[in-house]
């Protein structure tokens, strides 16, 4: 068998398949068995940086954590929004048309081009086109839809503009927080890397014995116990 380069000198963990949360358990529980054998000392080298690795990375996928649940709140305040909107245009349509002079005229069809369908099927993408219609439309009618209404239909377009903008700007932030994380979660990594490579040294050819020492099942979701998890007799 040929010795896969990679897999001997590369970073193994640095594979998409390899979720962040499960990079995280996998690194307790490493973390844990370590410690559990760290008589005297012996793995503090390898240990005391992955230790130190896990704190930054783990706050990451926190604000992570964090700004996908406040993206949440935002997408659901521009879908709330969007119903909103939705219903209102559905219930104007006879009153818009009535101040106007009916459904067929080109007063009203400013409002209303492709009837109320292109309300109940409005897209994210089509609402900065159609906001800036309805405030252009109320504008120049306002004399004859009166002040309320008026001003409801105008101020459509700066609404949706505060709702849209709070969510695009927890897009940006989740972004940025997904760039650090992998500087975050780099560093974890190679740790890891580190000690993996430090117990292969201690304990050369002993592929048992160092087997004890990882659960990588724990890398892809699965978790077998595997071996039971009794404390490794250090040697030299």
């Amino acid at each position: 068998m040929v010795p896969n380069s990679e897999m001997l000198f590369g970073n193994f963990f640095n594979d998409p398949k390899i979720a962040n949360k499960f990079l995280e358990r996998f690194a307790e529980d490493n973390i844990a068995k370590i410690t559990q054998n760290n008589t005297g000392g012996v793995f503090n080298s390898v240990l005391n940086p992955l230790v130190a690795a896990m704190t930054p990375f783990k706050a990451e996928l926190g604000d992570m954590d964090t700004t996908e649940t406040q993206l949440l709140g935002k997408t659901q305040t521009v879908d709330g929004f969007i119903a909103g909107l939705k219903t209102f245009m559905r219930d104007n349509y006879i009153p818009i048309a009535g101040k106007l002079g009916g459904d067929k005229v080109p007063a009203f069809l400013e409002f209303y081009p492709n009837g109320k369908t292109e309300y109940t099927n409005i897209t994210k993408t089509k609402m900065p086109t159609v906001m800036t219609r309805l405030k252009t439309a109320a504008t120049n009618n306002s004399a004859v839809l009166g002040a309320t209404l008026t001003a409801q239909l105008q101020g459509f377009k700066a609404q949706w503009e505060t709702v849209r903008g709070l969510q695009l700007d927890k897009k940006a932030a989740l972004k940025t927080n997904r760039t650090e994380r992998s500087v975050a979660r780099q560093n974890v990594e190679l740790c890891l890397l580190a000690v993996v490579r430090f117990v292969a040294n201690k304990y050369v050819g002993d592929v048992e014995k160092c087997g004890m020492f990882f659960n990588f099942s724990l890398l892809f979701g699965v978790h077998h116990t595997g071996k039971e998890e009794t404390p490794v007799t250090p040697e030299g």
